[in-house]
């Protein structure tokens, strides 16, 4: 399925709260609106390439080759929230 041209074309309108007076300002606060956008442009050229089904069926066949225990149990590590277990090291500084 290809996502509508509307949807690809789509750019976020300048608000007062994503956009600096300062151009050249490096300080974005929480969140990152340089890195959302560079996602944002990177994920539209991917969608574009129309290449989507190709992924999907590339990441099956991973999940279902010898790597496929590792692949899950990294994507269970991920969801669990503390990939590093920072917050059951003792000897982490609070």
């Amino acid at each position: 399925m290809r996502p509508s041209k509307r949807f690809l074309d789509w750019q976020p309108r300048s608000t007062p709260w994503t956009t600096s007076k300062k151009k050249d300002s490096k300080i974005e606060g929480e969140g990152s609106y340089s890195g959302t956008r560079a996602y944002n442009e990177s994920t539209a050229k991917f969608l574009k390439k129309g290449k989507v089904d190709e992924a999907a069926r590339e990441a099956k066949r991973a999940l279902d080759s010898k790597e496929g225990a590792e692949l899950k149990a990294a994507e269970a590590k991920g969801k669990a929230g503390d990939p590093k277990n920072l917050e059951k090291n003792p000897s982490r500084p609070k």
